[in-house]
């Protein structure tokens, strides 16, 4: 019951912040529930119920760059990031 709550907190986290295997997640979930007893789906039942994740909104912007970072980790590429301290422009020059 432990890894089936885990699970269940698993895909409640990767939905609420906008992970883009959410939706694989949470069928994980329904397959689960249709493979356990009555009880166990109960159970599995409130957990889904019972948390609630307290988040900003994701930037759905974002989602073909994180598909892209985990491509390149998967793939083991190196990655070369420039981070920008607030909001300030880009002072960089292109040419």
């Amino acid at each position: 019951m432990e890894e089936q709550k885990a699970l269940v907190h698993a895909s409640k986290f990767a939905e609420e912040v906008g992970y883009h295997f959410g939706n694989a997640l949470n069928r994980v979930v329904s397959k689960l529930k249709r493979y356990t007893n009555p009880n166990q789906s109960k159970e599995i039942d409130r957990h889904q119920k019972g948390i609630d994740v307290i988040s900003p909104q994701p930037d759905s912007s974002l989602n073909s760059f994180l598909q892209e970072l985990e491509i390149s980790v998967t793939d083991e590429k190196m990655l070369t990031i420039v981070y920008q301290k607030g909001y300030q422009a880009s002072t960089g020059t292109s040419g």
